[in-house]
């Protein structure tokens, strides 16, 4: 797999989807209660508990016995039920019209059919006498009347303890005494002492029926209304009880403390406001993240093409975020163990140090490391000290990485940086304590201090250890990566060149030094401009003896055609990049050496081939470098440098024991930059005319130091 090329659309969006789902997995587990089932009374607690939030809650115990006391006192509630008395009248209109049919089978049918049930007594005086009941209809209805207006008709009693009930009728509510509720059905007793009392004693059996028919007939006027009274238990309840209150960073239980039945209380308090965010705020929270991640997603792609360009960049983008969500997510556990600040259970400095020491982008790590930053906000315990903090962190890593190659050159440098961070992190500390009003002791700040210098130099140790995997993994060009690849005793290609083509390693490292010096000259790279030109010609293992520089004594292109020395020639840039690639050098690297030749023409075979076969048979693009041009300014740097070498060792070797003049070399340089501009062999990369000039007085220096003992300072000859 190519990390310098672009994926596929469907697998980036595959593995965007994912890193979002794996980032919501651990958002969700940041909010989600714990069960706290291990904790019983009168066992031990297992760990100790500390709060995420400041909440308030009813202390169970002391409203238990506050809800008893007002229970006691507080009445109970009926509702009336809308159009129940214009019902009641309807049902005996209904039944003394019935009553009224001179068919007894059908008024028998009537009964049956609603039900309506009497004793054997009453039921044969009412099939016999219906006719007359039905005449006494003014009767039934004032009964009726009277009952409504002075009773309460209820399906459900309430204790007798109390004196009064409360009646809601629309927005009003009465008072009506206990002994005015009637129980539907009402007893026969209690009806017939309420009919005699209204009508006088006369009249037994037709007294009976009037009081059967009409128990069979009332409905209720009121139903209890039980949550009407809870609710006003509850606001008393809220009222006479104080609620409790749990300050964040406040230890709820600590470990190995005998739990008693108010620190369970606490715990369930603590689980329920928990879950109430989890359902409420979480939802939220998580569309927000999402819009988030896919605005940057959209920034990125709009302003960040590198991030798409490059596989290796987009493959670590997401690597880096789902690890800060990892570790956001780390923080809330360790923070239910210790309460301290936030930001010391983050080692945000892992990301913050590594990530910017792979780009070498700086815009795009300053942007990566602002929007990771930003994603900690979603998180319960994030505040706005420990979001300053890690965007403290990224602007700090920032600072060191763009201080090029020079800020990272040595392991001790990690501690370095590590010690810094501690005393940031320290400052912090003060800033959260004097933020918050929080007063620490002494043994506080001791473990305060323990945990930043903790958490300080294990981020810089873990980036420290993780460099290598990704630098190996993704071709990164780090400064220990390029170290490693500079000496043959740590890099086999590099060994290996040195053992089958010594002069072609001789060649590399005199121009690795000519490009390190032009590079620090211009601001270019200049490590990786020297790396890069020791592995620029190691394509010519494949037949180093076909190469000026390794040969001793016969020259094997002689007895060939120029044809063929040509390919020989050109296949050595094909067989450099396969052999690069099979030894999983960075693709940066590979660059120097497609791009060293350029499109140049190997002029000493063209001319060759001009004098055997004539103009009009040779194809002139059939004796130059197949390219591409250089593109960088390293790259650039060893087009220039190659050229200047090449030519200074055949002017050198042409002088004999003549000696080499600065105005000589100086002239070498110049024909050499002046053909390479001529030819467009420098358009594609970013470079100017006064690094040009800067690059020139480089390479002059540098030379003119190489011959030294051989130069000769004779006048310039004009002309």
């Amino acid at each position: 797999m190519r990390f310098d090329e672009p994926l596929p659309i469907r697998i980036m969006m595959g593995l965007l989807i994912g890193a979002f789902g794996v980032s919501a997995l651990f958002l969700t587990l940041a909010y989600w209660p714990s069960s706290f089932r291990e904790y019983q009374i009168g066992l031990a607690s297992p760990r100790q508990v500390v709060s995420w939030y400041t909440f308030a809650y009813e202390n169970q115990q002391a409203a238990s016995h506050v809800k008893k006391e007002i229970e006691k006192s507080t009445p109970f509630y009926y509702r009336v039920v809308p159009g129940s008395e214009e019902e009641n009248k309807r049902l005996v209109q209904e039944w003394l019209s019935a009553a009224t049919n001179k068919e007894k089978r059908v008024f028998e049918a009537f009964l049956e059919q609603r039900n309506y049930t009497y004793s054997e007594r009453v039921r044969e005086y009412i099939l016999e006498n219906r006719a007359l009941l039905a005449k006494y209809e003014n009767r039934f209805l004032f009964v009726v009347e009277f009952l409504q207006q002075n009773f309460l008709l209820v399906k459900k009693m309430v204790p007798d303890r109390m004196e009064e009930v409360y009646l809601q009728k629309g927005k009003e509510i009465q008072r009506f005494p206990y002994d005015q509720l009637l129980l539907i059905p009402i007893e026969k007793s209690q009806m017939l002492s309420l009919i005699r009392r209204l009508f006088g004693e006369r009249n037994g059996i037709f007294y009976e029926a009037l009081a059967e028919i009409l128990i069979s007939l009332l409905q209720p006027t009121a139903d209890l209304d039980e949550e009407a009274r809870e609710r006003m238990i509850a606001s008393q309840v809220v009222q006479r009880v104080p609620r409790e209150v749990i300050r964040k960073g406040e230890v709820i239980v600590g470990r190995g403390v005998v739990l008693t039945a108010g620190d369970i209380e606490k715990l369930q308090a603590y689980r329920k406001y928990k879950e109430n965010l989890l359902w409420t705020r979480f939802p939220v929270v998580l569309g927000m993240m999402l819009v988030v991640f896919v605005l940057f997603i959209y920034r990125y792609h709009r302003y960040q093409e590198i991030l798409w360009k490059k596989s290796s960049f987009f493959l670590l983008s997401l690597i880096f975020y789902v690890l800060h969500h990892a570790l956001l997510w780390y923080s809330h556990v360790s923070f239910g163990s210790f309460f301290l600040p936030v930001f010391l259970h983050i080692p945000f400095a892992i990301v913050t140090l590594t990530l910017p020491i792979l780009f070498q982008q700086q815009p795009v790590a300053f942007v990566l490391l602002i929007n990771y930053s930003l994603y900690a906000v979603f998180y319960p315990l994030i505040d706005v000290v420990s979001f300053t903090n890690l965007l403290s962190l990224s602007l700090f890593a920032l600072y060191t990485a763009s201080q090029k190659r020079k800020t990272f050159q040595k392991r001790y440098d990690f501690f370095v940086i590590g010690m810094e961070i501690f005393l940031l992190q320290l400052l912090f500390s003060f800033f959260y304590e004097w933020f918050y009003q929080i007063h620490l002791s002494l043994s506080d700040w001791f473990v305060v201090g323990l945990f930043a210098l903790g958490n300080s130099l294990i981020s810089a140790l873990v980036a420290f250890a993780i460099l290598p995997f990704f630098e190996n993994m993704f071709g990164i060009p780090t400064y220990f990566r390029l170290t490693e690849l500079s000496s043959p005793s740590t890099s086999p290609l590099l060994r290996l060149l040195q053992e089958n083509a010594p002069g072609t390693y001789l060649h590399s490292q005199r121009l690795g030094e000519m490009c390190e010096v032009a590079a620090a000259e211009i601001g270019a790279d200049a490590l990786l401009a020297k790396v890069g030109a020791y592995y620029h010609d190691v394509g010519k293992l494949q037949t180093p003896e076909f190469f000026i520089e390794n040969q001793s004594g016969d020259n094997p292109h002689d007895d060939i055609k120029p044809g063929l020395s040509i390919s020989v020639i050109k296949q050595h840039i094909k067989y450099g990049v396969e052999l690069a690639r099979k030894y999983r050098l960075p693709e940066e690297i590979v660059a120097f050496i497609e791009e060293h030749h350029g499109t140049t023409s190997i002029s000493y075979f063209y001319h060759q081939a001009l004098r055997l076969y004539g103009e009009e048979t040779i194809n002139p693009a059939d004796y130059q470098y197949p390219g591409p041009k250089p593109h960088s300014l390293e790259t650039a740097i060893l087009m220039l440098a190659d050229g200047v070498e090449a030519a200074t060792r055949a002017y050198q070797q042409k002088g004999g024991e003549t000696k080499v003049t600065i105005h000589a070399l100086e002239d070498i340089v110049d024909d050499i930059i002046e053909q390479r501009l001529q030819s467009g062999q420098l358009d594609e990369c970013p470079i100017t005319f006064a690094q040009v000039r800067k690059i020139r007085d480089a390479f002059v220096e540098y030379l003119t130091a190489a011959f030294h003992k051989r130069m000769d300072y004779a006048p310039r000859r004009e002309g």
